[in-house]
């Protein structure tokens, strides 16, 4: 796979590189992680809605702004955590299928 260094956007004269197995590991954690992050707050709401009265609940998380950030950010650090290996396994496997 090759990378795209963000210096070719100012320098349109380099070259584009090849990613070691350890770089394409690291890339999948890394956006795993913020996807996971970044979609946390609407699984959140999906889970707290399919839960009896949780529509009520959802009505009093947004009477505060401190409120609202606790009642979505519930549980964010644990889901970063657990999707950074899940991802640099994924896209670990998929490189070597690739190689293959």
């Amino acid at each position: 796979m090759l990378r795209f260094n963000l210096w070719c956007v100012v320098l349109p004269a380099c070259a584009m590189e090849e990613l070691s197995l350890r770089e394409h590991a690291l890339a999948g954690a890394v956006a795993r992680c913020a996807a996971q992050t970044a979609v946390h707050p609407l699984n959140v709401a999906k889970t707290v809605l399919q839960t009896k009265g949780g529509s009520s609940i959802l009505k009093g998380a947004f009477k505060t702004p401190s409120l609202a950030r606790l009642t979505f950010s519930r549980g964010i650090g644990a889901q970063a955590l657990l999707s950074l290996p899940n991802g640099a396994i994924n896209f670990l496997a998929l490189e070597v299928d690739r190689a293959v």
